[in-house]
């Protein structure tokens, strides 16, 4: 997601020195060539989030709906704290998959060292 990020800021691909996050499935050094171009062919927009941001939306979702996801869903939860991110959209949906790589134990751990 951050390649993709970095890509549509530059205008073409990029690839970044590493990946940092620990949402680690979505990570890409080199985001795709036919992706960059999905972004020029549809209105796409591109919104960053935090480590810490991605594993409090894991927390607040297992509280609110008993339902463990890894930061890669998290991340996409997240973007929901952003009002200003979805305020021009009419209806927002947010697929909410994955936990199977992650404890809340990890999400914990991995919060602490944000």
């Amino acid at each position: 997601a951050a390649s993709l990020h970095a890509a549509m800021a530059a205008g073409h691909s990029v690839e970044l020195p590493g990946i940092t996050s620990v949402a680690t499935s979505l990570g890409a050094k080199r985001v795709a060539e036919q992706a960059l171009a999905c972004t020029r062919q549809h209105p796409v927009v591109s919104h960053l989030v935090s480590d810490r941001e991605a594993l409090d939306a894991c927390e607040r979702l297992l509280r609110d709906h008993r339902l463990l996801v890894e930061p890669a869903c998290g991340a996409a939860l997240a973007l929901l704290e952003h009002p200003e991110a979805v305020a021009a959209f009419g209806n927002v949906l947010v697929i909410v998959c994955g936990g199977a790589t992650a404890t809340l134990e990890q999400i914990r751990a991995w919060r602490e060292a944000c």
